[in-house]
């Protein structure tokens, strides 16, 4: 197309290139290939993709272009880990981006709120928080069977 198309030089380049995404989409390799899902039972409502994996459910939406907010429900056995807000709020994940705001009840993160930005595949940064958090719940559960042990047979030897 030409300018005598009646078309501005921005507006051709934009058939050439493509375009950051502004909305949430179902990509269709997720139809040929399920397993590249974000998850389980993924779906798309109300502009929001939703996804469970490993006990958690993510729900993400844009909110201006590459800019994106997703919700996180924590499972409690993972969520007991976080108690505090700031244990999640500086968190190195999600790299681009922050955590917004935290939930919890009786001393255990409930869910989390991450914004990502300048993303073009907010998607895999959700799932890396999600890693994160499963990593990190591991690693303490296995220093509190650590310590435990050690204090066990401390007072082995000392009785």
């Amino acid at each position: 197309m030409s300018m005598a198309d009646g078309q501005s030089p921005d507006e051709v380049l934009d058939g050439f290139v493509e375009q950051p995404q502004e909305d949430v989409e179902w990509l269709p390799e997720w139809d040929d290939s399920p397993e590249e899902r974000p998850g389980e039972n993924t779906r798309i409502e109300d502009n929001t993709l939703i996804w469970e994996r490993d006990g958690f459910e993510a729900r993400l939406e844009s909110t201006e272009v590459t800019h994106w907010r997703a919700e996180i429900d924590i499972p409690e056995d993972i969520g007991q880990w976080f108690p505090r807000e700031i244990d999640l709020k500086c968190a190195p994940r999600p790299e681009y981006g922050f955590v917004e705001s935290v939930d919890a009840e009786s001393y255990a993160a409930t869910a989390a709120t991450i914004v990502i930005q300048e993303n073009y595949q907010p998607t895999w940064e959700v799932n890396k928080f999600i890693d994160y958090l499963l990593e990190s719940a591991e690693d303490s559960e296995a220093f509190q069977e650590e310590v435990s042990q050690r204090l066990e047979d401390a007072r082995e030897s000392e009785a």
